[in-house]
C-alpha cells in the first residue's frame, strides 16, 4: 500500500497502532456458493446472481455458441480428410495423432467461419453499429447443424442434432477437481495400456 494515501495517514495517527497490511481479494469462481461467513462484521459481501455473465460479457452474446458449432465442424472435416486419404481409423487419428498443432488449425477454421457470419452476432453485441435492414433475411444456424450431422454420418459416427446441441452446452459447463482428477485418471491409464501394448509388439518381435 502507498504511503501516501489517505489510509495510511490514518492508521499514523492512531496511537500504539501498527500500520494494517491489507489486501481485497476479489474472486470470481463459476460455481461459488451464496453462503459467506458472517464473522468478521467490517466488510460487506455481494454475490452476483446466476447466470450473469452471460448477460453483462459482450462474447457470450452467441459468439461462444458460434464459436463453438464451427470448431465442431472443422474438427469433423479434418478427421474426415484424414481417414479419408489415410489407412488410419478415426480412433488412431485422434489418439496419436490430434496434437496441439492440428487443434489451432482448427481453431483458426472455426474462427474465420465465426468472423464471415458475425452479422447474428454483432447484432446482440453492437446493435447500433450495425443497419436493422442488414438482419432481415439472416438465417439460424440450423446448416451450421446439419453440416455436422453429414460429416458424422460420412465417419459412421451416430448422432442427432440434440447431440450436437447438447455437446456446445457442455463445453458451457466447467469441470469439478474431482471430474478433472478423472480426465487425469483415465488419460494415466490410456497412456500406460499403450506403453504396455507397445512393450509386448517388441517382444513378440524379438521372439520371431
Amino acid at each position: 500500500m502507498p504511503k501516501r494515501t489517505y489510509i495510511t495517514k490514518e492508521e499514523k495517527s492512531l496511537p500504539g497502532h501498527k500500520p494494517m497490511k491489507d489486501r481485497l481479494t476479489l474472486l470470481s469462481p463459476p460455481r461459488l456458493g451464496r453462503r459467506v461467513d458472517g464473522r468478521v462484521q467490517f466488510y460487506q459481501c455481494k454475490v452476483l446472481p446466476p447466470n450473469t455473465t452471460p448477460l453483462i460479457q459482450p462474447m457470450d452474446q452467441q459468439v461462444i455458441s458460434n464459436f463453438k458449432k464451427f470448431y465442431t465442424k472443422a474438427l469433423f472435416q479434418r478427421c474426415l480428410e484424414v481417414t479419408s486419404d489415410t489407412e488410419l481409423t478415426l480412433r488412431e487419428f485422434w489418439e496419436n495423432h490430434f496434437n496441439i498443432l492440428y487443434c489451432l488449425h482448427v481453431i483458426d477454421k472455426a474462427w474465420r467461419d465465426v468472423s464471415q457470419n458475425d452479422e447474428v452476432s454483432m447484432e446482440e453485441l453492437w446493435p447500433d453499429t450495425v443497419p436493422e435492414h442488414v438482419f432481415d433475411d439472416i438465417e439460424e444456424d440450423a446448416p451450421i447443424v446439419e453440416d455436422i450431422l453429414s460429416l458424422g454420418k460420412s465417419m459412421c459416427l451416430e448422432m442427432s442434432s440434440d447431440d450436437v446441441e447438447e455437446l456446445v452446452e457442455d463445453h458451457q459447463t466447467e469441470l469439478t477437481t474431482e471430474e478433472l482428477q478423472n480426465v487425469l485418471t483415465e488419460q494415466q491409464q490410456a497412456q500406460l495400456r499403450n506403453c504396455l501394448l507397445k512393450r509386448r509388439e517388441e517382444q513378440v518381435f524379438l521372439l520371431h
